[in-house]
């Protein structure tokens, strides 16, 4: 295993308009070099108002955040050199934008952690039945899929692959993920496809990283070797905080006034 590309930046985010330095800020950031990054929380990129409308400055930075890690997978994912036969396996689900991706060959999004909520409709008689996702997995046998279902109108077919048997795992949701595949033209995904892409999961399951991360049951092994090639370059609040330079003997002498109250 070998770490194909990698992109490492340091963003810093800051309300401009909070502070009265904000442009100075901006402007020591941007001549830091190419491996660091300005945003301003408060300026419209046309995802953050969708997702975090209003003002409140915590949650739009953190959907700002969250709309800038997802541009620089997509370079990524859309950057790297591929053999035809090669699959690209996202760790996460398809966001609004990914599964979009036409010019993207072959690849799909694994999520280990997935919502409980979803109700599945299976074919039979009288028109099927309803199950909910512990009705669907419970009784779905060690190294099986489930049945494909249709998503978000038909643009991503979404299944479950269970990468463990039951026996050592405490209910039935452990040691299975989900499998979000792109559809954007709403055919029949084949059969053959689903089976093979399953497949080849299961072959990738025996990372085993118990005692290291809560979700070991349901973790791959190229996945699980990204993510720490991934933590190898945070860069921790200690250092962080030691990287700062404040000019202590610029800040005026301020007299604060208050009311205490018994």
């Amino acid at each position: 295993m070998k770490i194909a590309k990698s992109v490492h930046k340091i963003v810093l985010m800051l309300d401009k308009k909070a502070v009265s330095f904000g442009e100075e800020v901006e402007g020591l950031i941007k001549q830091a070099g190419p491996g660091f990054a300005f945003h301003d929380t408060m300026e419209e990129d046309g995802e953050t108002e969708k997702s975090a409308p209003g003002k409140e400055p915590r949650s739009r930075a953190a959907h700002k955040a969250h709309h800038i890690m997802g541009s620089e997978e997509d370079q990524l994912g859309r950057g790297l050199q591929r053999e035809k036969d090669q699959w690209l396996v996202l760790d996460g689900s398809l966001g609004k934008d990914l599964h979009s991706w036409k010019d993207v060959p072959q690849f799909f999004g694994v999520t280990k952690s997935f919502s409980r909520e979803p109700l599945f409709k299976l074919p039979g008689a009288r028109g099927g039945r309803v199950v909910n996702l512990c009705e669907l997995l419970s009784n779905l046998p060690f190294s099986a899929r489930t049945c494909a279902f249709s998503a978000r109108s038909g643009k991503v077919v979404v299944w479950y692959v269970r990468l463990r048997e039951q026996r050592h795992l405490d209910y039935p949701l452990m040691g299975v993920v989900k499998v979000e595949f792109p559809n954007p033209t709403g055919d029949a995904v084949p059969s053959e496809l689903i089976d093979e892409l399953s497949r080849a999961l299961i072959s990738e399951r025996q990372v085993t990283p118990h005692g290291k991360d809560v979700r070991w049951h349901a973790h791959l092994y190229p996945i699980y070797l990204a993510e720490q090639a991934v933590k190898a370059g945070f860069v921790s609040t200690e250092a962080l905080r030691a990287g700062l330079k404040w000019p202590v003997q610029a800040v005026p002498q301020l007299g604060i006034g208050g009311v205490s109250h018994g």
